[in-house]
Parts: structure tokens; sequence; C-alpha cells
């Protein structure tokens, strides 16, 4: 029985260990696909709709997919790097069980941060960090914005798609 529980809290610290070391690879490889569409669409795409648009339509282009990317940045590193909201401390009624901090009726503990977060949506593996009261507004808004730029990206580089490769 003691050989047993020693093995298991090895394995546990094992996995502790390796989570720690493979929870940021989401994070870098979401701000890498974000990267590589970028540079796409301004290293390819866009140099063919100078031919098509002209030069002020081109230069709107440009600020427009600047300040969404602008955006995406943002709102990507204040979602991962704010702080999504704790309880105080407390010794007050109810108490979390894993914890044992005060525990108010819209708290929850997340297993993977092993911290208690207010108003906690999910943890989101793209930000490795939970989405509670204080980043997600940040979230949503890295969503948003992520859609409004491959939608940006799609319009912007319609003639090019269409041109090139159904004519």
């Amino acid at each position: 029985m003691a050989n047993d529980k020693i093995s298991r809290c090895k394995q546990e610290a094992l996995l502790r260990r390796i989570n720690k070391f493979l929870a940021p690879l989401p994070f870098f490889f979401i701000n890498l696909l974000i990267l590589v569409i970028i540079c796409f669409e301004f290293l390819v795409v866009l140099p063919y709709e100078i031919e098509v648009r002209g030069f002020y339509t081109f230069m709107a282009l440009v600020a427009g997919g600047i300040y969404i990317i602008v955006n995406i940045y943002y709102h990507l590193a204040k979602a991962a790097f704010t702080n999504p909201g704790s309880p105080r401390k407390s010794d007050q009624a109810p108490l979390c069980n894993v914890c044992d901090n005060y525990k108010p009726h819209t708290v929850h503990h997340c297993s993977i941060c092993r911290q208690c977060v207010i108003r906690m949506d999910h943890h989101c593996l793209l930000i490795n960090s939970c989405v509670g009261l204080h980043n997600h507004r940040h979230f949503f808004q890295f969503l948003a914005f992520l859609f409004l730029g491959c939608f940006y990206a799609l319009l912007s580089g319609f003639y090019t798609i269409y041109y090139n490769i159904f004519t």
C-alpha cells in the first residue's frame, strides 16, 4: 500500500513537470500560425492586389490589416497574461475542497491552474490560462478580431484568389 502511494505521488510529480513543459506550446503555435497568415497576406496576396486595385485602395487595405493585426496580438497578450481573477484569501465558509480557500458561489477551481477562478468560463489551451472575470473581455475580443482578420484577408485577396485559381 505504501509503495502504491509513493509511486502515485511520483507519477503525479512527473505529470506536473511534463504539463509545465508542454503547456505553453499551444500558445506559441497560435502565435506562429497567426504570423504565417500575416506574412502570406502581406508578402503574397497584397502585392498582386496593387496591380488590380489602385494605390490608395491598396494603402487602405494595408492600414486596415495593420489595425487588425495590432488588435489581435494586443488582446491575445492581455487575455494570456492578465490574471483571470481569484477570490480573496479567507477562512470564511464555504471553502474550496481542493485549496481550502474561500469559495463564493461564482467561483470554480481549475484543476490545471490549481487555483480558484472567479466566474470561470474554461481553461483555454490557446492562452495557457483560465478565462475568468478579469480576462474574459480580452479573450472574446481576441476571437472577434481573429475572425475579422480571417474575413478581411479573404475579402482583400478575393481578386488574387479568383483570377489566379479559377481562370
